[in-house]
């Protein structure tokens, strides 16, 4: 039961990171932080704090130079 659980908790953590991924691109993309914050019914500030827009904006300008 215990190793049925460690796979949920795999899943479940991969699942969170694919869900990440495709807001960041959604913000990439030019989506606004609070129409996707209402979109996953997530509290806006909630959001801010995962996903910081102007440092992560900015952060990828970095990358990209």
């Amino acid at each position: 039961m215990t190793n049925n659980r460690s796979q949920d908790d795999r899943i479940v953590k991969e699942v969170q990171a694919v869900k990440k991924l495709l807001i960041l691109q959604l913000l990439d993309a030019g989506f606004q932080a609070g129409t996707l914050a209402s979109l996953i019914d997530m509290d806006p500030a909630d959001f801010s704090r995962m996903f910081p827009v102007k440092k992560l904006l900015k952060d990828k300008k970095v990358l990209r130079n």
